[in-house]
């Protein structure tokens, strides 16, 4: 590729001090403490152009990028193949980095560039077999995904070749990114979606709490109870797993049939992220458009429209893991079966190339249960351990169904491409522009056992579960609203389920008379939190009027705070803080009798949220507020909340808010600890409102991880009034003035057009990068 334009953006002192003054004004707004400037040049990373001309090797023919003013790339191409091409184009020059660390990191690859840091991690994965199943699932593509990634291949590759083809933290690192081929390609994307949706699918982790706090354990006394495998799993992951999956996310579809409005609306909740996990874009070519929220790494459009027909997702929390607990025999090189009978544990020499020449030499074993994780109990003889059969690694990606999205016609199309994904399961709700609505469930599932069902290798009990397709198309009415709620065939019925409140949220804001494209808005807003309507009258019924004078002058305002409380979960209202403390001790006392290491997992795994933690809750809290004792137990988790916020809590308290205490902290495409100190570029706390029952979900967590990562409202019947909202900057380059960009409108809510030709741009002024084909003239 050469460079061919007005603007090479090459490294300067200028370009430095911009960087240092975009970082200052995100700090600024974001009120978090100055941190260190990067100690590297920040400026050896260079964003890509926004206009001019360069000249591309391997393109059909000339391709515009118009950049629009939210920093959202425009694709205008003569064909679909180089649609693709500038689509890898744009994921290489905005997300190289994001790309490669989470390939890295599936396929056990992280330390050769981070050094010893990254070897846990590594090691973890080989482990649970990722990178053999990153492997096996690429080799299974057919040729037209080899096709589509021939093509997103050469985007790549043109994109590497640009003068300084490196990142912000490529740089602060000292190495060169990778620039994959069309196979290596198809294997990042697949790592990428296999990645993702093990941060979603914790049912292994519900259930083993399920079980716990439940008391459902009933083995003899020297076998290792939910408890016990809960904490050496917690162990084997870190303590923060089970804060940092997003939640859930919401996805409907509504018709008015007097107006004649086809409205859908998604908002996917994820980790929060810098740069995020969606990339918003646009690809046009002749017969063909389709705009939506796009995976770097991944080709196509995940969620978004294509004008005929527009779709959302939500994740489906079915039953895809089994844990089974193997005693260990004979220095660990078998384990026990009903009967006496032995079975064989495979071991496999594995390596992992440590950045600065070293190695480290382990060893991944296996049952005919599954990958053996190497718990703190696998300690030869007489010991266990547990072994992990998911079948998330069996198919986590097929290009197919992505692509025949992109150019499905009805509802009925989509249905028909979705049948292809046999990946993560999920909920995917479909409007066409006829005014067809359908829900349906896509991936596999584990049938016949129950989420959290904990097998024990030498008992007499069959564990082999069938897998079994959720595909299946529901038609609906005027109205579909899928929140993480329920499943639409009714499968699983022991899966983890959110309370139906979001759902029930929407379906209220949605059934008012009005424009239902306004509504959508409103609702994806929206901050009331059912569960605060709930249990709120029956906790603060506990505090009688005998009882307040014993608080303390905090306790008292703050009860008062709560009491004048419309259970909206605004940022900047000291109640929803006052809550979730609360809340961390309600739930620490309902399922204390499990034991002092289940608490703290069962409420940042968010288990009280699922419609069987919420009811072991709201049970307890009910049965505690019929007696004098039980309401002195509720006083007291009360008061012991006050005093942990007003020992964390900085100020006097009524200048404490919800977004100051639980402001969403965001994570690079690593986790702190892994890059030099300066490489994470981004402030790392945003101020936002919701709790996490609420449509526009907030994280009870602390610090706060997840959220909504994206949303977008189409409207099929007028696409012009379609809008979208992301957070951050579509951008993952830090010297690009699209890379913080978004973070107040984010934070404010503020919505942008999401459809627009190319005359709309032109008026708006957009800059426009010409790729022209090599050999055509300048």
């Amino acid at each position: 590729m050469t460079a061919e334009t007005t603007d090479p953006r090459h490294p300067d002192a200028a370009r430095q001090a911009r960087i240092a003054a975009v970082a200052a004004r995100a700090r600024a707004r974001l009120r978090v403490p100055a941190q260190p400037e990067p100690a590297h040049d920040a400026a050896a990373a260079p964003s890509r152009p926004l206009r001019g001309r360069l000249t591309v090797d391997g393109l059909d023919g000339p391709v515009e990028i118009v950049t629009d003013g939210a920093g959202v790339p425009r694709v205008f191409a003569g064909s679909r193949a180089d649609a693709y091409r500038a689509q890898g184009f744009l994921h290489y020059s905005e997300r190289c980095w994001q790309m490669e660390a989470l390939a890295r990191t599936c396929t056990g690859r992280l330390a050769e560039i981070v050094g010893p840091a990254g070897v846990p991690s590594d090691i973890l994965v080989h482990r649970l077999g990722f990178p053999r199943a990153v492997e096996e699932c690429a080799a299974k593509a057919d040729r037209d995904a080899m096709e589509i990634f021939r093509h997103y291949a050469d985007g790549l590759r043109a994109a590497a070749t640009l003068t300084t083809p490196t990142t912000h933290e490529h740089t602060a690192l000292g190495v060169r990114p990778d620039v994959p081929d069309a196979t290596a390609a198809l294997r990042t994307a697949v790592a990428i979606m296999l990645l993702n949706g093990f941060a979603l699918q914790n049912d292994w982790l519900l259930g083993l709490l399920r079980r716990a706090v439940t008391d459902r354990d009933c083995g003899a006394p020297d076998e290792p109870t939910s408890a016990d495998v809960l904490s050496a799993m917690t162990t084997v992951f870190g303590r923060g797993r089970p804060a940092q999956h997003g939640g859930g996310s919401n996805a409907w579809a509504v018709v008015d049939r007097e107006a004649g409005t086809v409205v859908l609306a998604g908002d996917p909740h994820l980790a929060a992220t810098a740069p995020p996990a969606w990339m918003a874009m646009s690809l046009a070519w002749p017969g063909g458009e389709i705009t939506g929220a796009t995976i770097p790494g991944v080709p196509d459009v995940v969620l978004g429209t294509n004008r005929r027909i527009a779709w959302a997702t939500t994740f489906a929390p079915v039953t895809t893991t089994v844990l089974t607990v193997e005693r260990l025999l004979d220095d660990g090189r078998r384990v026990s079966r009903p009967g006496g009978a032995r079975a064989e544990v495979v071991r496999e020499a594995r390596t992992v190339q440590v950045r600065g020449g070293t190695r480290v030499h382990f060893e991944v074993a296996r049952t005919d249960r599954g990958h053996l994780l190497g718990t703190g109990s696998a300690g030869g003889t007489g010991g266990w351990d547990v072994a992990w059969h998911t079948i998330l690694t069996a198919e986590p990606y097929h290009a197919g169904a992505l692509a025949g999205l992109a150019t499905a016609g009805t509802v009925g199309d989509a249905a028909e491409a979705l049948a292809r994904h046999r990946g993560v399961p999920q909920t995917v709700v479909v409007a066409d522009v006829s005014g067809s609505l359908t829900r349906v469930d896509v991936g596999r599932q584990l049938d016949g056992v129950h989420a959290g069902d904990l097998h024990y290798g030498w008992r007499d009990r069959s564990r082999h579960a069938p897998v079994v397709d959720r595909h299946a198309a529901c038609p609906a009415g005027g109205l579909v609203v899928s929140a993480n709620d329920r499943s639409a065939t009714g499968s699983d019925p022991a899966a983890h389920w959110d309370m139906p409140w979001r759902a029930e949220r929407i379906e209220e804001l949605l059934r008012v008379p009005g424009d239902p494209r306004a509504a959508s808005v409103r609702a994806q807003l929206d901050t009331r939190s059912a569960l605060a309507v709930t249990l709120l009258p029956v906790l603060l019924g506990a505090v009688t009027d005998d009882v307040r004078p014993t608080l303390d002058p905090a306790a008292r305002r703050l009860l008062g705070a709560l009491e004048a409380w419309d259970g909206h979960a605004y940022r900047d209202d000291p109640a929803p803080l006052v809550l979730a403390a609360w809340l961390r001790q309600l739930t620490g006392a309902a399922v204390g009798s499990a034991g002092p290491a289940v608490a703290p997992v069962f409420f940042d795994a968010k288990a009280w949220v699922t419609r069987w933690g919420f009811a072991l809750v709201q049970q307890w809290v009910w049965k505690q507020s019929r007696t004098e004792t039980g309401r002195r137990v509720l006083v007291d988790t009360f008061t012991r909340a006050v005093a942990e916020l007003t020992e964390s809590m900085s100020g006097a308290w009524h200048e404490w808010t919800w977004g100051d205490r639980h402001g969403v902290a965001v994570d690079g495409a690593l986790p702190v600890g892994l890059l030099p100190a300066g490489a994470q570029w981004f402030p790392r706390r945003m101020r936002l409102p919701g709790l996490d029952d609420t449509v526009c979900r907030g994280d009870t967590g602390s610090p706060a991880r997840g959220g909504p990562s994206f949303r977008l409202v189409v409207d099929l019947t007028r696409p012009e009034r379609s809008v979208w909202a992301f957070p951050i900057g579509n951008s993952g380059v830090p010297s690009s003035p699209h890379a913080t960009d978004q973070v107040d409108s984010w934070q404010a809510g503020r919505y942008h057009n999401m459809i627009a030709d190319r005359s709309a741009l032109q008026r708006a002024d957009a800059q426009v990068l010409v790729l022209a084909p090599a050999g055509t003239d300048a």
